[in-house]
């Protein structure tokens, strides 16, 4: 998803989607100056994938092939990144190569609500 800041609207639109399809994984690029020209911060941002079950967040590495965990206070280390979202425990995430003994399937990564 890339909607220039209007990625939770699009993520209100999903609820079929994501429930029809429990192993479903998310990517949508995350611009936090998009947010902010539309108001909204970045907790807001995941709290939209949040609502769907999708708690689990994890940042692509756009120069090596790895996800590394993702939370809210991420956001002002980059000006744009891709981010996967998924719900925790979702086994498909474990094929994705990640950094530091990451886990994008156990869940555990901060933030379960």
């Amino acid at each position: 998803i890339d909607a220039e800041g209007a990625e939770a609207a699009v993520a209100a639109g999903m609820q079929r989607l994501v429930r029809d399809n429990p192993d479903v994984i998310v990517m949508a690029e995350l611009g936090p100056s998009h947010l902010q020209r539309v108001g909204m911060a970045v907790e807001d941002w995941l709290g939209a994938f949040g609502r769907l079950g999708l708690y689990d967040a994890w940042r692509i590495d756009e120069l090596e092939p790895l996800v590394t965990q993702f939370t809210a206070g991420d956001a002002s280390t980059f000006y744009s990144a891709n981010i996967l979202l998924a719900r925790p425990g979702n086994e498909r995430m474990r094929r994705l190569p990640r950094r530091n003994g990451d886990d994008p399937a156990s869940g555990k990564n901060g933030n379960s609500n």
